[in-house]
């Protein structure tokens, strides 16, 4: 009589890490190798001097200085206007150069003179200032809790309905008041500046003034006042570029003695991978980094060694990127799509070649040279056997530290000799509305993953022929994972368009 135990999918986690809150998420700017993409997609930001510079973890080219001239300015929209809201949050990380300054220095604001004010953080010698358009808006300023040369994480919520206002510094609050519960009203636009008050309106010509020295990081805008939990969560949350890293299982067969197995590959990440089993020594994959270039109207081919896949895309622009392998930056001249064009096309292959040209990605910047630099990381499968039935932690870690953690639990077969390893085909792929799956054998779970580990869809009780509906989900690449009766699990990526 076979005997079946279930098996636990995997758990794919960073270690240690706590996600980004996206709950109301308005606008997002981490400047990871210098982007000004927001990360929710709406605006992309202009930089007007401000210079590139290590981040707070130490990591170049990571987050943006700023030298008492220099600003950068996020154009006016909807997502972000005070009048659409009934409260909002502005949360960013700040290292001032000094701790003294002549009137306030402009860390975050969306602020015009007397007129069109909507909200703003300002620095106040070692104090935090912030301002809201409401019948009682002041300049209303914490101790003193800025140090020279220090990060320091700043998170000021405003609550319309109540009048609370907070204000955190590195997750805990330090300032809270009661103003009025209305706002004036303003149908003028004003833009959001970092590094200075930009004070437009309407699109007129801007007087930017009150300049701040020193360096920004990871600023979020939200359409709704963060709790004290939530603030903590954005202090103590990992690095944006551990965030998506986790390990991808492959496939697992269940045990009958000791010739259980599983595989897994590293999904994101900078290579070199390492991985450990249950604690034991670190055994090192097979991966490198993989970078190419190609001029505007030509083609770039990247290829991974014999043995190994592309594991994940850690840079790419089209448009006019600077830097080197190993050191690449964005500049303003950025197709913003450049990414998910990489993307697709190098992830889970061996070798793709990639069209550099207007017609792909767009013109991002009319009647200049353009260029395309791809940095990419490749990894081997890893594949262990001899697996007794079990629990299984393995922890995966990367180039930077980052690492994540995949549990699985191999299943006892007692008295099966052999377990097949099931054949996993999905149809059509790229596909837009729906996906196939055609297996030998009968279907107990179908899940899908998102290419960061998210679990986006499961079903239960299915048979060896389904199809799976993807119309609501966004362009891009996920992951089916099919686990059949008998305990094995089978993985396959495909393209949504």
């Amino acid at each position: 009589m076979k005997k079946l135990l279930p098996l636990l999918a995997l758990g794919c986690m960073s270690l240690g890490a706590q996600a980004q809150v996206t709950s109301g998420l308005a606008a997002r700017y981490e400047f990871t190798f210098g982007s000004l993409l927001d990360k929710t997609g709406n605006t992309t930001a202009t930089n007007t001097g401000a210079t590139l510079t290590t981040d707070r973890f130490g990591r170049d080219n990571c987050a943006y200085y700023f030298d008492g001239s220099s600003y950068i300015v996020v154009p006016h929209t909807a997502a972000i206007d005070l009048d659409q809201m009934t409260a909002y949050s502005v949360a960013f990380w700040a290292k001032p150069d000094v701790v003294s300054t002549s009137g306030l220095a402009a860390m975050v604001c969306k602020w015009n003179g007397v007129t069109n004010e909507q909200y703003g953080v300002w620095q106040s010698n070692a104090g935090v200032t912030v301002g809201t358009r409401t019948v009682n808006a002041v300049g209303l300023t914490t101790g003193n809790v800025l140090q020279t040369s220090t990060w320091i994480h700043v998170v000021c919520t405003f609550d319309i309905s109540t009048g609370s206002l907070k204000v955190y510094a590195d997750g805990v609050e330090v300032y809270s008041a009661t103003l009025g519960t209305s706002i004036n009203a303003c149908t003028a636009t004003t833009s959001l500046c970092f590094g200075a008050q930009y004070n437009d309106s309407n699109g007129t010509s801007p007087s930017p003034n009150r300049p701040f020295q020193g360096a920004l990081d990871d600023i979020s805008i939200y359409n709704r006042a963060l709790t004290p939990s939530e603030v903590s969560t954005l202090y103590n949350a990992a690095e944006p570029l551990c965030q998506n890293f986790s390990a991808l299982l492959l496939s697992s067969t269940p045990s009958s003695g000791s010739d259980g197995a599983l595989s897994f590959v590293p999904n994101s990440g900078f290579a070199p991978y390492s991985y450990t089993v249950n604690g034991g020594s670190s055994v090192n994959l097979q991966s490198t980094i993989v970078c190419g270039s190609a001029t505007e109207g030509s083609f770039l081919t990247m290829n991974a060694p014999s043995n190994q896949t592309f594991t994940s895309v850690n840079f790419a622009s089209y448009g006019n990127p600077q830097g080197s392998c190993g050191s690449y930056y964005y500049t303003q001249c950025d197709a913003v799509n450049s990414m998910n064009v990489a993307e697709d096309s190098l992830l889970g292959k061996n070798s793709a070649t990639i069209d550099a040209n207007n017609m792909v990605f767009g013109d991002p910047c009319f009647g200049t040279g353009k260029h395309m630099d791809v940095q990419a990381s490749t990894s081997e499968q890893a594949n262990l056997s001899g697996l007794a039935a079990g629990n299984y932690s393995i922890v995966l870690t990367d180039s930077l530290g980052c690492q994540a953690a995949l549990i699985v639990n191999i299943g006892s077969n007692v008295g099966v000799e052999e377990i097949n390893k099931h054949e996993l085909h999905v149809f059509p792929n790229p596909a837009n509305e729906y996906i196939q799956l055609y297996s030998e054998a009968e279907m107990q779970n179908i899940s899908i993953f998102s290419i960061d580990g998210k679990l986006i869809q499961s079903i239960n009780n299915t048979n060896s022929t389904n199809t799976i509906s993807i119309s609501e989900l966004n362009s891009g690449v996920y992951f089916v994972q099919v686990v059949y009766q008998d305990g094995s699990v089978s993985t396959q990526r495909f393209l949504k368009n």
